[in-house]
Formats: structure tokens, C-alpha cells, sequence
């Protein structure tokens, strides 16, 4: 507790006990305590939606998530993670939408550039899609050590039936885990 309240970025003690913790049924049970103790701490609900997100549980993640963006509209870890909840829940206009915001607050993380792309590749129209498509590139060029970034690209390339690029960029992936 001591640790938690000495650094303001920490997780709150009963979050951090539940990510510590080996045993599902207690990491539930701390969970559950940390929200108790901090149901308007931005902390504990980007924990929690992180948590519940990890466990599958998308309808707590994307409580937990809309409860931190409430606190904190402009927070990076609430947008972020609200975007990918609504993602994973096929929301992707809802999506676009929080990882949009994530993006214009750290233009340049490649994890919310990454889904960003993934999300806009989702939407209905070509615009979107193409969109989604340069920001994969712009990720992959930006970050070519980063093989999320660059199976992100293959990814999209693959679904946009752009079938050269998508080798190139899958042969890039397969070459790099085969070297390590």
C-alpha cells in the first residue's frame, strides 16, 4: 500500500495483489476488493478492464474501461484499452473512436497505432480500410524491429488481398522468429 501511494503510475495494492496472485479464485476476490476500495480511481478501473480484458470477460473490460475514460477522457491507458475492448467485442466505429483518442495522445506508440489499424480494417467502408492500411505502414517503417507491427501489415495487406505485400511482410515475421 505504502509502494501504491508513494508512486502515483502504480497499481493500487489490492490490484496488484490479484496480478500477483497464482490462484484465479483469489485474483478474482482481490479484484473485486480493489474495485470496492476504488470505485472513482482511475487506477483501479484501467486495472480491473485490464484484468477482465486478460480473462475474457468483455463486458466487465468494457465497464471498467468506460469507467476510466469517464475519470479521464484524455487518458491514454483508459482510451487505449477501451478500444481494444470494443474491438474484441466487434464495436469497431467504438473502437476507432477510443483508439483515435489513444493515438492523438501518444502519436507515436505502435501498440495504439497497431490496433488503430486492425480496427479501421474492420469498418465497413474503403476509405477506413485504406486508412488503416497506412497507418500499418507508417508503423511497420517506423518500428521494423516491432513483428506485431509487422504482422499487423501482412495482416492487412492479406485481407485487402494485396497478396505480395502480405508475403513480404509475413516472410519478414517468419525470418525474424526463426533467428531467434
Amino acid at each position: 500500500k505504502q509502494a501504491a501511494n508513494a508512486d502515483p503510475a502504480a497499481l493500487p495494492a489490492d490490484l496488484m495483489m490479484a496480478m500477483l496472485s497464482k490462484d484465479p479464485a483469489k485474483s478474482a476476490q482481490w479484484v473485486a476488493i480493489a474495485i470496492e476500495h476504488g470505485p472513482n480511481d482511475l487506477r483501479t478501473q484501467i486495472g480491473a478492464a485490464n484484468y477482465f480484458l486478460k480473462e475474457g470477460q468483455l463486458a466487465k473490460a468494457q465497464q471498467h474501461a468506460a469507467q476510466a475514460v469517464k475519470l479521464d477522457e484524455k487518458s491514454f491507458d483508459a482510451n487505449l484499452l477501451a478500444g481494444i475492448a470494443a474491438q474484441a467485442a466487434g464495436s469497431y466505429a467504438k473502437a476507432v473512436d477510443h483508439l483515435s483518442r489513444a493515438h492523438l495522445t501518444q502519436p507515436a506508440n505502435p501498440a495504439a497505432i497497431n490496433q488503430l489499424a486492425l480496427a479501421l480494417l474492420e469498418m465497413p467502408d474503403k476509405d477506413s480500410q485504406e486508412r488503416g492500411l497506412m497507418f500499418a505502414q507508417i508503423n511497420a517503417r517506423n518500428n521494423p524491429e516491432n513483428l506485431d507491427a509487422l504482422t499487423t501489415l501482412g495482416w492487412i495487406n492479406f485481407r485487402l488481398n494485396r497478396m505480395v505485400d502480405a508475403d513480404r511482410a509475413f516472410n519478414v515475421v517468419l525470418g525474424a522468429r526463426s533467428a531467434s
